[in-house]
């Protein structure tokens, strides 16, 4: 997803960092938190914070981490009530000039998952939001469901039964002309 698209307009420039780094504790105002909960489809964003720091690291790279903390109400996916939810997931991704990215090597015994996420540095900026935004994302429960919501089926035992479809040819036998 491209920071255009994301809700979020937490950009931090690389040039405002100091030697000791920056953090932070964001909220989202509640423009954001709509545009959030529109953007994911949801009900609604009551609540969005992040706690992060931001640390310069060799060779122009930066180490983003923090701590992102949501309230936020899903529809029931059975009764379509409302089932809210509370969200907190860390995070940790660093940002590496693209030159760098291009270079890099994957070395043999290291896994996908044994190290932070790397994103290509754009335009000497971090874009805090678009991180948030995709962490709130894959962080939502995929299939909300109220507490005690069960689906129970209201048909009888043979409609439940599958039927095995017609034949091709036998649709076509049965399209014929009788004579």
């Amino acid at each position: 997803m491209n920071s255009t698209s994301c809700p979020l307009d937490w950009i931090e420039r690389t040039k405002d960092m100091t030697d000791e780094g920056k953090s932070l504790v964001r909220s989202a105002n509640p423009a954001e938190r709509e545009a959030m909960a529109r953007a994911l489809t949801i009900l609604a964003c009551h609540s969005l914070d992040a706690d992060y720091s931001i640390r310069r690291l060799s060779q122009g790279r930066y180490r983003l981490d923090g701590v992102l903390r949501a309230s936020v109400t899903q529809t029931c996916v059975i009764t379509l009530d409302p089932v809210p939810e509370k969200i907190e997931e860390a995070f940790e991704v660093e940002f590496w000039p693209p030159e760098m990215l291009e270079a890099r090597a994957p070395s043999g015994e290291k896994g996908v998952l044994d190290g932070p996420d790397v994103e290509p540095l754009a335009k000497n900026a971090i874009d805090v939001g678009r991180i948030v935004f995709e962490l709130l994302s894959a962080s939502l429960e995929p299939y909300p469901r109220k507490a005690g919501a069960a689906f129970e089926w209201s048909g009888s035992e043979a409609d439940a039964i599958e039927t095995k479809p017609d034949s091709p040819f036998l649709v076509l036998d049965k399209l014929r002309p009788k004579e």
